[in-house]
């Protein structure tokens, strides 16, 4: 079964009923989002460990978490196609290949999600040994921990299936990035084509990672439970770098082609004026003077050409979407250690 024929994954199936809905494919996710909240609710009320018709943010995230995840697929693989279309004209693809990539971009072989779920299900069971209680939200009671312990388990396959879905994306960026043949450093709409999947896989990521550190009170309490939303951070700005450096080093080096072959044309041409001035032939000195002038122009174009393949602003924008929450949390356990002295 070749790659452009996989058997697609029940995530795909989803999104094309999504797309199929009148009111939008985001209402599919809205829904299912609701869904789990009332039935996660419905247990914790039957069951009396929380108070008829009250929510808690714990709670709450933990019931919205799958849908999100779902939603923030849909979305990234609607930017996909954009910027795919956007790449084109300096991918080289041929109609055929162009199909297979776009196809490849939007879906993912249904094996490996089941693999990420496989994956999730020990990762799960591990957590379940290491804090059995969840960050307190497990009670005892038989209905209401099954409930929650269900969705806690998928809760971590989607998040598997998440990063199995931005590495595939990613890494064909990167190898379009390789492999395309027709990149000119002076036509951004291909250079930053992709820098727009990029920097949402990166965003997206922080926010169904950074709620953690504030949701959970295992997080605020143990620091140990936080350091994997931290690392999860980090791990956000590589999704964003990553796939954007292989494009940066073909940029670099046919900026620093470009400079060198303006910088000679520079050098000849005012070692040829300054033979017409040692010669005292001045009859065309200032048509040479014009063609030094537009050079040195040039120079001056090339060097103010970005060698990122991002548009001016992005990376501080998802600098400062990264820090100011972990900013934000610092300075509250700086305070909660403050006011307990």
């Amino acid at each position: 079964m070749t790659e452009s024929t996989h058997r697609v994954s029940w995530v795909d199936k989803l999104q094309e009923v999504a797309e199929n809905l009148p009111l939008g494919p985001m209402s599919l996710y809205i829904i299912l989002a609701v869904v789990l909240t009332l039935i996660l609710y419905g247990s914790q009320w039957i069951s009396g460990n929380t108070g008829k018709y009250l929510f808690t943010l714990p709670l709450t995230w933990t019931a919205v978490w799958t849908p999100l995840m779902l939603a923030m697929i849909h979305i990234l693989d609607r930017i996909a196609r954009r910027s795919l279309n956007e790449f084109h004209p300096a991918s080289g693809l041929d109609a055929e290949d162009y199909e297979r990539y776009e196809h490849r971009f939007a879906t993912m072989p249904s094996r490996p999600v089941i693999l990420m779920h496989l994956l999730g299900t020990v990762i799960f069971l591990g957590t379940v040994w290491l804090e059995p209680s969840y960050s307190g939200l497990i009670s005892g009671d038989l209905v209401s921990d099954a409930v929650e312990y269900l969705i806690f388990w998928f809760n971590m396959g989607m998040l598997l299936v998440s990063m199995y879905h931005h590495t595939r994306q990613l890494e064909m960026v990167s190898t379009l990035h390789k492999e395309a043949p027709n990149i000119e450093i002076i036509d951004t709409t291909p250079i930053f084509a992709f820098s727009r999947l990029s920097f949402w896989a990166a965003a997206l990521t922080v926010f169904m990672i950074l709620p953690s550190i504030f949701v959970y009170q295992t997080a605020e309490e143990n620091m140990l439970f936080a350091l994997p939303s931290i690392i999860g951070v980090g791990l956000a700005m590589l999704v964003f770098f990553l796939p954007l450096h292989s494009l940066n080093k073909r940029l670099v080096n046919e900026k620093s082609a470009r400079l060198g072959h303006v910088r000679r044309r520079i050098h000849d041409s005012i070692d040829e004026l300054n033979e017409r001035v040692d010669r005292g032939d001045l009859s065309d000195i200032e048509a040479q003077h014009s063609q030094l002038a537009a050079l040195m122009l040039e120079q001056e174009y090339l060097e103010k050409l970005r060698t990122w393949p991002w548009p001016r602003g992005t990376f501080a924008r998802l600098f400062g979407l990264i820090a100011l929450p972990i900013l934000l949390f610092i300075l509250q356990l700086l305070i909660q250690e403050f006011f307990s002295r």
